[in-house]
């Protein structure tokens, strides 16, 4: 599944992930595979969209990392 645009919940996402900090910080001691896993699960769970998996939870978090690193490059 995709976020569309009229239905995009970026911002409540990065407002939920702000205390799950090793989905967001590859740099954290907190990092692992096991926490992220744990952590895209939640996300998955709050933002309780049918057919939304940890790895639409994954590619989202891509996504957002990519744009940010192209604005940091302007």
């Amino acid at each position: 599944m995709v976020f569309k645009s009229k239905d995009d919940q970026t911002p409540l996402m990065l407002d939920f992930m702000k205390g799950r900090e090793c989905l967001w910080n590859m740099k954290s001691k907190y990092t692992n595979v096991r926490a992220g896993k744990n952590a895209s699960q939640e996300v998955v769970h709050w933002l309780n969209y049918p057919e939304f998996t940890v790895e639409d939870v994954k590619s989202k978090i891509r996504t957002i990392r990519i744009s940010c690193a192209a604005e940091l490059l302007r």
